[in-house]
């Protein structure tokens, strides 16, 4: 079973009598040692009506096999979202495999699982697709030769969560509530993100950014590719690498062209790194960007600094570069691989300054 499906929790009301009233779905995720499911609030009230105390709610894991809940956490009806928390974890469902994930934009492949009316209430997987305003689209080719539509795919899947996979770990993005329509023809429903539910859980238990979700610094940047790279960034950025190849020269003598390469091998990867977050994580992006732009306006030395010796020069070079590499480590963790992308990233914002914030070198006379 993917790791994904131990997630997924039906959730049952019974009247006093035992009888089934009401069948949902929701999500599990973990935090500090606790388990939670996350759902619908019509899901466990139904018709927005309160729920009668002598009704309870049952959960079930896809197998059949019965949840204990502690509590129903809190329940917020003009938000129609609820969590409730679970006596005895499921030990596989830990912090460090599924999180709650804050985010603007939706580029992954994202997974919906909930147990629909139509699959006799058997947890099934759709792919859903984002279209605007949390607006999300049902892809329909699994269920299409059965002539089904959105109306058929969320009944009793309501509370499901959408979330997707990177690296084998599981990030939940929101959670299913209700069509856009009552037929179910305009084929959307809408999700409330996860960050709705802050009002309710810990706001440290919701991720805005972690390294797992970049890929691998290295990744899909092999040493041809980065020297084709800087090829061309020399043939297009002469002035540009002419003014770095002379502030390298007072820096590194002996040493400068292996400089320029080893520098410019930093903003082309950077680049496409920035280029990625702004296609992944807008939010993170522009945090990242004034963050930088931040630390230049106070850090920036002047346009002239005197020298006496490259040696002076390249002191104060690495002492710049070593403040950036700690703001950019405390900002950027290490990706999946250990890779230092903060340390890489602030190499990057390095290069790019070349021209404005690092070092002439003019010797003094006398």
């Amino acid at each position: 079973m993917s790791y994904y499906k131990q997630l997924t929790v039906r959730i049952e009301l019974h009247d006093a009598d035992g009888n089934l009233q009401y069948t949902g779905s929701g999500i599990a995720c973990a935090y500090q040692m606790r388990q939670y499911v996350l759902t619908a609030y019509h899901c466990i009230n139904p018709k927005n009506n309160p729920r009668p105390e002598n009704w309870t709610i049952s959960m079930f894991t896809e197998n059949g096999q019965q949840i204990q809940l502690v509590q129903v956490v809190e329940e917020l009806q003009a938000k129609d979202i609820a969590v409730i928390e679970v006596v005895h974890p499921d030990s596989s469902i830990t912090e460090d495999k599924v999180q709650l994930y804050c985010t603007d934009v939706y580029p992954e492949k994202y997974l919906f699982r909930g147990f629909p009316k139509f699959m006799d209430y058997k947890a099934h997987t759709f792919q859903v697709v984002y279209s605007d305003d949390n607006w999300w689209n049902f892809v329909l080719q699994d269920v299409s030769a059965e002539r089904k539509s959105a109306i058929n795919l969320l009944e009793g899947a309501s509370g499901s969560g959408v979330l997707f996979d990177r690296r084998g770990k599981y990030f939940i993005v929101g959670i299913a509530l209700h069509l856009h329509d009552t037929e179910g023809s305009l084929n959307q429903v809408y999700v409330a993100p996860v960050s709705e539910f802050k009002a309710i859980l810990p706001a440290a238990a919701f991720k805005t950014f972690g390294a797992d979700l970049l890929k691998d610094w290295e990744e899909g940047m092999d040493e041809e590719l980065t020297k084709k790279q800087i090829e061309e960034l020399k043939q297009v950025q002469i002035a540009w690498i002419d003014n770095i190849v002379r502030k390298l020269k007072v820096m590194y003598p002996e040493q400068y062209q292996q400089k320029l390469n080893t520098f410019l091998g930093y903003y082309v990867k950077g680049r496409e790194f920035f280029v990625k977050q702004g296609e992944s994580n807008s939010t993170f992006r522009d945090a990242l960007s004034k963050m930088t732009e931040s630390f230049f306006a106070e850090n920036q030395p002047d346009a002239q600094i005197y020298v006496d010796t490259p040696g002076e020069a390249e002191t104060k070079f690495n002492s710049l570069k070593d403040e950036l590499v700690n703001e950019m480590s405390d900002f950027i963790p290490e990706d999946s691989k250990n890779n230092k992308v903060g340390n890489n990233y602030a190499r990057y914002r390095l290069t790019e300054r070349l021209l404005v914030c690092t070092l002439e070198y003019i010797k003094r006379e006398g």
